[in-house]
């Protein structure tokens, strides 16, 4: 499973080193990116993005997903990450 759409990133892997989620439900740490429409990821650098190519505010976006607030309330009540994105890229 991918971490991120294609194109969606500059890097050449990115989030190099974090191993995927391979089944669900998941007992662990885990990190979940939502793609609020932007066109590009989050520049590398320790700087909030700014300009419309970044799309909408990137942590109110997820909030507002159903399949977000899906995903964040079973966690939350058993401990486990569910994929709520059909094994692909979120939305």
């Amino acid at each position: 499973m991918r971490v991120l759409a294609d194109g969606w990133s500059l890097d050449v892997r990115p989030y190099w080193g974090i191993a995927p989620i391979r089944r669900y439900p998941y007992t662990g740490s885990a990190i979940v990116i939502w793609n609020s429409g932007a066109a590009y990821a989050p520049p590398p650098t320790n700087l909030a993005p700014a300009g419309p190519e970044f799309g909408d505010d990137p942590h109110e976006f997820p909030r507002a997903q159903a399949g977000a607030q899906k995903q964040k309330a079973v966690f939350l009540l058993t401990g486990k990450v569910v994929d709520v994105c059909a094994r692909t890229s979120c939305p």
